[in-house]
This record gives structure tokens, sequence and C-alpha cells, in this order.
């Protein structure tokens, strides 16, 4: 076998993985942008305005509805990079796992990767887009705006704000998300890479779950991102302990009612969406 066959039967396969995940994720954010819109405002938000979905929802569509749609495109960019990246490498990485390998250590060897990439490349994209979900003002905050007004304020270095609580958010969702989905998957009988509509239900209910076990990391990573300027918001450890102190404990499981309804559909799409759209890149892959 030449090289060049080699290389294209190794790298081929993970790219074409990688496109079909990010087509994936716009699809899916399309659907869920609006109540992520609604649960980033209710996690940054540590006053008593707006402490429920319904008074959230309300205010949104005093302002208008297309406030819904703030931060729509940096939120697009960032879907197709995470959902490519988380997806793809996931994918990517599980033919190489040992055969009969336990849905939890699949669950931990993808939590690991996936965390390590969000934490680097996929942290600006959603500072932009929590920065732009904040204003009540018309869809004239650009993506290239909110990242200049970031890097103008603190420094290059502040794209990458909040990035140890949006990887720490990646490992509270993935370290039980994962690990449900490939056992359901097991559980309903399908197969790996299976085009099936029960894959949605796997995918759907381990969204549920992670919302709930990642909720406290991505309060901080919300407040951190939208309010550069509060000392009290420097870390995530500083973070968490402040609202807890502040707010109570509780207050750390903000927007977990949106958050669970936006992951539910997000990744039952994600997860059901991946094999059909994997297949039609067949034809690139012989």
């Amino acid at each position: 076998m030449s090289s060049d066959t080699k290389k294209k039967s190794t790298v081929l396969p993970i790219v074409l993985n990688f496109s079909a995940a990010s087509i994936s994720g716009v699809i899916d954010r399309f659907t869920v942008h609006g109540p992520n819109t609604i649960r980033v405002r209710m996690m940054s938000n540590g006053t008593p305005f707006g402490v429920t979905f319904g008074e959230y929802a309300k205010q949104i569509r005093i302002e208008g509805m297309s406030r819904y749609f703030n931060g729509i495109g940096p939120s697009l960019i960032e879907a197709a990079g995470h959902r490519g990246a988380k997806f793809g490498l996931l994918f990517s990485l599980t033919p190489y796992m040992p055969e009969g390998l336990h849905p939890v250590s699949k669950g931990m060897l993808g939590t690991v990767a996936i965390a390590s990439l969000e934490m680097v490349v996929l942290s600006p994209l959603d500072l932009m887009k929590v920065r732009m979900q904040q204003t009540s003002s018309s869809l004239t905050v650009t993506p290239a705006q909110a990242l200049l007004n970031s890097v103008k304020a603190d420094g290059v270095t502040s794209i990458w704000k909040g990035c140890t609580s949006y990887g720490m958010r990646a490992v509270g969702f993935n370290v039980t998300a994962l690990p449900v989905a490939f056992s359901l998957d097991q559980k309903l009988g399908i197969k790996k890479n299976e085009k099936s509509a029960k894959k949605f239900i796997s995918g759907a209910v381990s969204g549920f779950v992670g919302s709930f076990s990642s909720n406290p990391f991505d309060v901080a990573n919300s407040r951190i991102k939208a309010d550069p300027t509060n000392p009290n918001y420097r870390s995530l450890i500083s973070t968490v302990l402040h609202i807890s102190k502040t707010e109570g404990a509780t207050a750390l499981m903000r927007g977990v009612f949106p958050k669970s309804i936006e992951k539910a559909l997000s990744i039952g799409i994600v997860w059901a969406s991946f094999p059909v759209i994997r297949s039609m890149f067949d034809t690139f892959d012989k």
C-alpha cells in the first residue's frame, strides 16, 4: 500500500466525521438558539430580576423577538466548531476503542479529549456569543466588535477568559452524558453508526442528564464572560464561592430548566443526525 493511499485511508474518515458533525451542529443550533439566549441571560444575571424562564422570555419579547437571535453568528460558528470537534473527535476515536469497552470508560476517554480541545479552541467563540447575548440592543453588535471590545479592554489573552470554567463545563457535561448515551445505545440495540430514530432518545436523555451535572460550571462561565470587570469573577473558584455566598448554592443551578430542554434537543439532534449525514459522505470514503 502506498503512503498516499495509507494517508487517505486514515485522515479522510476523520475529516468527514468532523464535517458531518459540524453540519449536525449548525442544524441543532438553529433549533435551540432561542432557549440558549434565555439560559445565558438567566445564568449571567445575579439580581432578583428574571429568576424564572417565563420572566426572561417575557423581557425578550418586550425587547423584540429578534433578541432571541442575538449572537447567532458566533453561535453558529461555535456550534459547527464545537459539534465538529466534539462529535467528530468522539466518533473518530470510537473505532479504535477496544470491543466490549464499558460505556463509562468510553465516556471518560471522550471527555478528556473533548474538554482539552474546547478550552483552547472554542472558548473564545463562546465569549463572543455570551457578550452578544447580553445586549438588549438590536443586532448591531457583530462578532468582530465583541472580540475587539474584549481585546481593547483587557488585552489579547482576554479572549480566553473563562476557558477553565468552559473546560470544566465540558467535563461536567460529558462525564455523565456520554456514558448515558453509549449505555442507552447498547440497551436499545443500536449498532455503531446505525441510522435509527432511536438514537434521538439516547442523545436527548444524555443531554438532559448532562445539563444538571454541568450547570454550576456553566453559571460560572457565563458570569466570568458576561461581566469581565467584576473582581469577584476572576476565576472559576472565586466565582463559585462568591455566588454561593451572596446568592446561595441554589443559584448555581440558575437556568437549568431552559438548559435541560436545549441540551436534550441539541444532543438528540446531533446524536441521531450524525450517522445520516456521515453516510452521505461515504462515496468520498471508498
